[in-house]
């Protein structure tokens, strides 16, 4: 089966906030759902020092299992830090389509399928 000529392109644009003002939006590859834990610890850890609220920040995940997965990992990387709180952790989690409708200043989109 043939790809449509729109997904075809070699050239990827830029992603750019809705904001213009605010940071621009970054995409980071990892090969494993492992790594991208880890990742994602270190740089919520890093947002949450720059005095971002937990209210402003959504880790949004295709499925159940995932959420499930970061969750854990979240907990236990914060349970050393003493930054969030487990029950906390939890409401920064949830499926894209849970999430739907809400905003958030940092958005995290986690897809193990690519």
């Amino acid at each position: 089966m043939a790809m449509p000529s729109r997904w075809r392109s070699s050239i990827i644009e830029p992603l750019l906030p809705i904001q213009m003002d605010g940071e621009r939006p970054a995409l980071v590859e990892h090969n494993q759902l492992d790594e991208v834990m880890s990742w994602l610890a270190n740089d919520l850890s890093a947002k949450l020092k720059a005095d971002y609220g937990l209210d402003s920040i959504k880790i949004l995940v295709r499925t159940n299992t995932v959420k499930d997965k970061i969750v854990k990992h979240l907990k236990q990387a914060f349970k050393k830090r003493k930054q969030v709180k487990g029950s906390d952790i939890e409401k920064l989690v949830m499926t894209i389509h849970g999430a739907k409708g809400l905003e958030c200043e940092v958005g995290y989109v986690i897809d193990p399928r690519f």
